[in-house]
């Protein structure tokens, strides 16, 4: 089952940690991000998952979006090395998709 509505996933800018935007169809079970609740395991790695919009986006949001998750990935990989989103998934046994 897929959803296009927006999902909120306050916290983390008040954490200040790197968030990661999303927009489009809701991630199948097993992803990180998927709205199971997964916000505790990702900040315990550093990070955020953030639903910005459902289906419908504009250029101009795909654009920012991009620019966000690249910054938010460099300071990820900086931190962490740049195999970060291959550790975490084997140790969550969670996918990412952003």
């Amino acid at each position: 089952m897929v959803s296009c509505n927006q999902v909120s996933n306050n916290g983390a800018e008040r954490n200040n940690l790197p968030v990661f935007f999303t927009y489009g169809e809701s991630f199948p079970n097993g992803y990180a991000g998927d709205g199971n609740g997964h916000d505790t395991i990702t900040q315990k790695f550093g990070f955020y998952i953030k639903r910005v919009a459902g289906c419908l986006v504009t250029e101009g949001l795909e654009d920012s979006v991009k620019v966000n998750n690249t910054k938010s990935d460099l300071k990820m990989t900086k931190k962490y090395g740049y195999d970060w989103k291959q550790k975490f998934e084997e140790q969550t046994k969670l996918k990412l998709s952003f």
